[in-house]
């Protein structure tokens, strides 16, 4: 019995043994296993490769979605300058004085070298010239401004003359104008406008300078067009035209601002000038923008 219970042992121990020996893993499986390792790695290189590509292009392609409104832009901006562009272009190659809009040369003939280089002068003789009819094929029409005081002005100025002696009516006169200005082609009628005072030193020209800087603050959006591209100063005002001219001024006399019998007169014009001039400065001070430190 004992070699029996012992032999049974013997078989019952080995046959554990054997039943706890690791199996092999098959071939065909570890290869497949290995296959699919493979195939997923080359999914994934290829993914990458793919975003990758996709990054490349999204960034390749994004300066010319970001570059066509900048095209945009600058084409507006260039179509607004090609009218300032020609006609700065024409004025640097334009041997002589154009008109304000730099459109055509002047009509009438300057004296250079005067007191005041930034505005256009005539002579008394072409004034006179202008008064009996020389120039009528080249000016269809114009305007003399007689910037003196009323008691000035009645005491004796040029036939035809108008009488603007405060600031405020050129302002009023430019505003009255209706309209966009248009640039005319040379050969085209030309209106005028001739400015002076008793030496034409100081009032004439001031009142030349704030219709044209008027004309341009009203007109920017048109730019270079003006309502009055043509304005000229008169050499030596009104006493120069007098003095030589004389049968060409109504009533034949001169009345010089200084004149003493009209000393009340003169203290009364000056200090409304002088009243408009400095609230207009403090009009302007108020409304002007901020200073951003570029020219």
């Amino acid at each position: 019995v004992q070699s029996t219970v012992h032999s049974m042992n013997e078989q019952y121990l080995n046959g554990r043994c054997v039943s706890f020996n690791r199996p092999e893993a098959p071939t065909d499986i570890s290869n497949e296993c290995k296959k699919r390792r493979e195939e997923g790695s080359i999914k994934d290189s290829a993914s990458l490769t793919v975003g990758t590509s996709s990054l490349t292009q999204r960034q390749v392609s994004a300066p010319e979605t970001t570059c066509t409104p900048k095209h945009n832009i600058f084409r507006s901006h260039s179509e607004s300058h090609v009218s300032i562009m020609k006609a700065l272009n024409k004025c640097s190659n334009h041997n002589g004085e154009l008109t304000g809009d730099f459109s055509k040369p002047i009509a009438l003939p300057t004296v250079e070298g005067g007191k005041h280089p930034d505005l256009k002068v005539i002579s008394v003789d072409t004034m006179a010239d202008l008064l009996r009819g020389k120039y009528c094929k080249q000016i269809s029409s114009f305007r003399i401004i007689d910037c003196r005081y009323p008691y000035e002005y009645e005491g004796g100025h040029i036939k035809g003359a108008e009488m603007f002696h405060h600031p405020q009516m050129i302002i009023d006169h430019l505003m009255a104008q209706e309209g966009a200005p248009v640039i005319t082609k040379e050969g085209t009628p030309r209106h005028v406008l001739i400015f002076h005072c008793e030496y034409s030193a100081e009032r004439g020209p001031k009142a030349q300078r704030l219709l044209r800087e008027n004309d341009r603050t009203t007109n920017k959006e048109h730019y270079p067009a003006l309502h009055f591209p043509e304005t000229y100063l008169l050499e030596g005002g009104y006493k120069a035209f007098f003095e030589k001219y004389s049968e060409l001024c109504t009533p034949k006399c001169y009345v010089r601002m200084l004149d003493s019998k009209h000393a009340e007169d003169l203290k009364h014009f000056c200090g409304k000038s002088k009243s408009w001039q400095a609230e207009n400065k403090q009009s302007n001070s108020h409304n002007a923008l901020p200073r951003t430190g570029l020219k």
